[in-house]
């Protein structure tokens, strides 16, 4: 097992999982909160949800689809 310190102290990572992580058998799946505390290294927060959908539209699909919720927009459904 590692143990890890962070912010919300020790973390600990069995074993099990490391070892199928470097085998390249896990898939790894991250909820909408794993960036909620990020900064960006010049300070800003990182954007979530709707802001998140916004900067990507905007990039990628020269800023339509903003009005799809964040599954929608995804490819999922938008109901």
């Amino acid at each position: 097992m590692l143990l890890q310190l962070g912010e919300g102290g020790i973390h600990m990572i069995p074993t099990t999982l490391i070892n199928a992580v470097t085998r390249g058998e896990v898939v790894l799946f991250f909820g909408a909160g794993i960036n909620y505390d990020c900064r960006h290294p010049d300070g800003r927060k990182m954007p979530l949800g709707n802001d998140l959908r916004d900067l990507l539209a905007d990039h990628f699909l020269g800023g339509e689809c903003k009005d799809l919720n964040r599954a929608g927009f995804a490819g999922g459904s938008n109901s």
